[in-house]
């Protein structure tokens, strides 16, 4: 295993230079020595030094101290951002998140003892092309392990996000987690409970980038995890479904997820929770409603865990509208009413959606899906009126036409029913035709 210096960044290697020719040590440390190992691109080049956040900031024009306390001072060249710790060695973990303390130390075996896992824990001096493994993190890498650098009770203590980490790292590489740190997880799993939400979110997003994150939120389950981060999901764990479906609620939630884009990993986490409301409502093989339910569970499950509120209306809005049911003899207002209804936004979202929920139950591909998405793409070439704001008449022109005393709630009906009018017939969309329907409107409502 080696490290191919043309992979490090010139901006990096500048940084090392200007460490090195002061007297400075300089080591690239963390993940991107492990992925460079493993011949992956890395973003992230992470730079430690014996040098104090003093003296690093003393050396280089541009800096940033956005940790000095725990000794991070960030290295501006030529835009790059180079992070550079001073080594360290931490002290006690009161809060089962950061050290109390941490001291500057000058030797990089001291520095790497502090780290998770051993694969982690390599260092590598680009000046002098030299590796320091003293964990055993390449022979790792070899046997695709991931292990805790010394006793795992310990470094999960310390960290109680680690055991989270340690699973989401496995399922990006494609590791097995080593047997001792495995068992330390599960004795360890109900202290997770005392992580803040943020953080687990964190963990999850990253955990739906992962090639297949089912492997990954199966073992978060096994390890006991997963009853204390969405126990939601744990409701559909062994509840069979109906003919069309190959696979138990959890399960097909899972490959849901699987069967989703990688770069997305907000829709994956709607393919995961699409499901989520079907054992609550289940009746027989029935689960009438199963998608309002799921819904609710799962703006539950999303604001417990913090997420913005933009990324979980728009899971929850995936969640809410996946059981469509097109047939052949749609109208094309009823396309029209469609696309409304979900939001032209959405629709390549729900349609991936509806695509991978097929496929997460071993299920051939629905033509009417393809038929229906030509037919919104006809409609959406066609410019047709879908929204409101697509009205060739807005509010200020009804409240013109209002009777003295007309309450303006009165409005929104109109312009709402003059858009189901337009959805219907699209050729309605004329100031003057809208005006006069208007009138028509005022007349049945204020009446």
């Amino acid at each position: 295993m080696n490290i191919r210096k043309s992979d490090i960044p010139e901006t990096v290697l500048s940084v090392c230079r200007g460490l090195k020719s002061r007297g400075f040590e300089a080591y690239i440390v963390g993940g991107a020595v492990r992925d460079s190992l493993l011949n992956r691109k890395s973003l992230d080049w992470d730079v430690t030094t014996s040098a104090t956040p003093e003296q690093v900031i003393a050396i280089f024009d541009h800096t940033i101290p956005t940790g000095i306390k725990h000794g991070t001072v960030t290295v501006i060249l030529k835009n790059d951002k180079i992070e550079v710790t001073t080594m360290r060695k931490e002290g006690v973990y009161a809060d089962g998140r950061r050290p109390l303390s941490v001291c500057f130390v000058t030797e990089i075996e001291t520095d790497l003892a502090r780290r998770d896992f051993t694969v982690n824990a390599i260092a590598y001096d680009p000046i002098d092309d030299r590796l320091v493994d003293p964990y055993g993190g390449c022979e790792d890498l070899k046997a695709k392990i991931i292990r805790t650098v010394g006793d795992p009770d310990k470094r999960f203590a310390e960290d109680r996000l680690r055991m989270l980490r340690a699973i989401r790292l496995g399922c990006a590489l494609g590791f097995e987690i080593d047997d001792k740190t495995l068992e330390a997880i599960v004795r360890n799993s109900p202290l997770i409970a005392s992580i803040s939400a943020e953080r687990i979110r964190d963990e999850l997003i990253k955990l739906m980038s992962c090639e297949k994150p089912s492997r990954g939120v199966e073992l978060l389950r096994t390890c006991g995890l997963l009853k204390h981060i969405v126990p939601e999901l744990l409701e559909g764990y062994g509840v069979h479904q109906n003919r069309h479906h190959a696979y138990t609620v959890y399960e097909h939630n899972l490959r849901t997820a699987d069967a989703l884009p990688g770069n997305d990993p907000l829709l994956r986490i709607a393919g995961l929770l699409h499901d989520v409301g079907k054992p609550r409502v289940k009746q027989g093989e029935r689960f009438i409603g199963h998608e309002r339910e799921g819904a609710k569970i799962a703006k539950d499950v999303l604001t417990r865990l913090r997420f913005s509120r933009r990324d979980a209306e728009r899971v929850v809005h995936l969640i809410k509208h996946h059981m469509f049911q097109y047939t052949s003899d749609w109208s094309d207002a009823a396309v029209r009413r469609f696309i409304r209804r979900v939001g032209v936004e959405h629709l390549d979202d729900l349609f991936e959606l509806r695509r991978a929920d097929r496929a997460g139950s071993d299920r051939p591909e629905d033509p009417g899906l393809e038929e229906l998405v030509d037919r919104v793409r006809q409609v959406l070439a066609a410019g047709d009126c879908l929204a409101l704001r697509d009205l060739a008449v807005n509010g200020e022109d009804i409240k013109k036409i209002l009777k003295p005393g007309t309450p303006h709630v009165v409005i929104g009906k109109v312009l709402r029913g003059l858009l189901e009018a337009v959805i219907e017939e699209p050729s309605l969309n004329q100031r003057d035709l809208l005006l006069t329907k208007a009138q028509d409107l005022l007349d049945v409502y204020v009446d």
